[in-house]
């Protein structure tokens, strides 16, 4: 089978979709199936090819790669529909037996214009966001084209679900971690000693897009009540209000993006990683449901300090392998981390029962699922 997977940004960049996208074009790769990955060509520029993309995502290249000349760079407007267009009648597609996207407007186009089987892969519960969103999936599911949906949770499947997708077109597949990538294991004594940390404070670590709307603000608000631990927040990529409140804390680190394996030294050299409690993220800006960092937390064999949300519900249970707090109630939410910070037993407890049920979540065992639905679905 060979597999066509359309992505309309210019690779490589920093964003965490990307980082997803790499992990399931490279693993399906190393499943054994034909895979190619066409991106947008620059219209000046030199493109990157794959193994200079496998560097940069520290990957190894399973995969071929192809860049279709469209409009890049130009308004985001223009540029996703011209990319779905060119895409389509680019060669790779031409020769494939399906087309996988994280595009609405590929699988548009692919369903107008050619007669390839086409798989939708998303994080988002759309038909809750957007009111025409379950209208739009609707008629996709009316196509025996449209093989179905490969959703990254449990509640977001429930949304397309409800809005009449078919439940055989719906596969809930979460998204996991690679144990290559989170080798060599370090102790915390060793990784806080590689990255200058403090050895005698407990450290609280949030790892992933630096942002207002990520619910950050609140992790420097625990901090400004946590005096005695030290927080570091890994990521950053610019400077907002977050960098400058965080630049006169004495107990907080920001760190600037870094390539994966750096961000794993940070996460090792942690007792405490903090998925934001609060419910912003989800509810009103609908960005993040369910993060990708939750399984690296869990690999990491670190204690996970997070909102008690719904997204987070089929991985995450509070008192069973997390600390998990009414999001948005800062009250309760510097209780539970003043709780942890002060009782390693439970954090070793907790973290245990975290490492132990994340050991089947692999991007390869994913992968691998996601090609037997495609297999299973294809005409």
């Amino acid at each position: 089978m060979k597999i066509a997977y359309i992505n309309d940004q210019i690779f490589p960049n920093t964003e965490t979709d990307c980082e997803q996208i790499m992990q399931t074009v490279h693993t399906i790769g190393l499943n054994g199936t034909d895979i190619t990955l066409v991106l947008p060509a620059r219209l000046n520029g030199k493109d990157t090819d794959v193994n200079e993309l496998a560097d940069f995502y520290q990957i190894e290249p399973s995969f071929s790669l192809e860049h279709a000349k469209s409009l890049f760079p130009s308004f985001r407007f223009l540029e996703k529909p011209a990319h779905a267009v060119v895409s389509v009648f680019s060669k790779t597609v031409k020769n494939c037996d399906c087309i996988y996207t994280r595009n609405l407007p590929t699988v548009i186009t692919a369903l107008l214009f050619t007669k390839k089987p086409v798989v939708y892969e998303t994080y988002r519960n759309w038909p809750d966001q957007i009111f025409f969103m379950g209208w739009l999936f609707r008629r996709f599911n009316s196509s025996k084209r449209f093989l179905g949906a490969v959703i990254h949770s449990e509640f977001a499947a429930e949304s397309f679900i409800r809005a009449g997708v078919s439940k055989e077109k719906v596969l809930p597949k979460q998204n996991g971690y690679d144990p290559k990538r989170i080798q060599p294991v370090l102790s915390k004594i060793e990784a806080r000693t590689k990255l200058g940390l403090p050895q005698n404070r407990r450290i609280v670590t949030y790892a992933g897009h630096v942002s207002p709307k990520k619910g950050i603000g609140m992790i420097l608000d625990l901090a400004e009540v946590e005096k005695e631990a030290f927080f570091v927040i890994a990521g950053s990529k610019e400077r907002t209000a977050i960098e400058e409140r965080a630049e006169v804390m004495e107990n907080v680190k920001m760190v600037p993006w870094l390539k994966f394996d750096k961000v794993v030294e940070y996460l090792y050299a942690s007792d405490i990683l903090v998925i934001p409690p609060t419910l912003g993220p989800l509810k009103k800006v609908g960005n993040t449901v369910l993060p990708i960092k939750t399984f690296l937390y869990m690999a990491t064999r670190r204690v996970i300090f997070g909102p008690d949300s719904p997204d987070l519900a089929s991985v995450l249970k509070n008192g069973v392998n997390a600390r998990l707090v009414e999001p948005d109630n800062f009250e309760k939410a510097a209780a539970g981390l003043k709780e942890l910070i002060n009782d390693p037993s439970e954090c070793e407890k907790l973290e245990n029962r975290a490492y132990d049920d994340v050991s089947g979540l692999t991007y390869l065992k994913r992968s691998a699922d996601i090609l037997n639905f495609i297999k299973t679905h294809i005409p």
